[in-house]
């Protein structure tokens, strides 16, 4: 019985890697028409530039960068405490969007592509990613 459902489930994991694999190639296809400067960038693949395109949308839909970064996640907002001045991640907006910002900047530390001091705590990684979007 064990061996069945075992085999059963192999089956099932072997049919969904395929169907992964032909969903990315039809992913490849869409963000290629739209950006393809995106699939160009180290660290960044097809399902990463199709969350960067699905969550900008358009042109003009954010007012600035800081409204950008406000949606990504990776705006500081003040978390003082008496004469305590400390800042934290804005916790808000896109899920998806600042994980696939922190691989990137994290595959450009790896490779010693780091510009403007990215990389040296996780905070500051993520706080980079604004920098990133100019």
């Amino acid at each position: 019985m064990t061996a069945r459902a075992l085999r059963s489930t192999a089956v099932r994991v072997q049919a969904l890697r395929a169907e992964a694999e032909k969903l990315e190639a039809e992913i490849v296809v869409l963000v290629e028409a739209m950006a393809p400067e995106l699939l160009r960038l180290p660290g960044v693949g097809p399902i990463s530039a199709g969350q960067i395109l699905v969550s900008w949308s358009h042109p003009g839909r954010f007012r600035s960068e800081a409204a950008f970064a406000a949606f990504a996640g990776t705006s500081a907002i003040p978390a003082s405490s008496g004469l305590t001045n400390r800042h934290r991640l804005n916790r808000r907006g896109d899920r998806q969007l600042p994980d696939v910002i922190v691989e990137f900047l994290l595959v450009r530390r790896s490779s010693g592509v780091v510009a403007g001091g990215f990389g040296r705590s996780v905070r500051s990684r993520r706080c980079g990613g604004r920098r990133w979007r100019r």
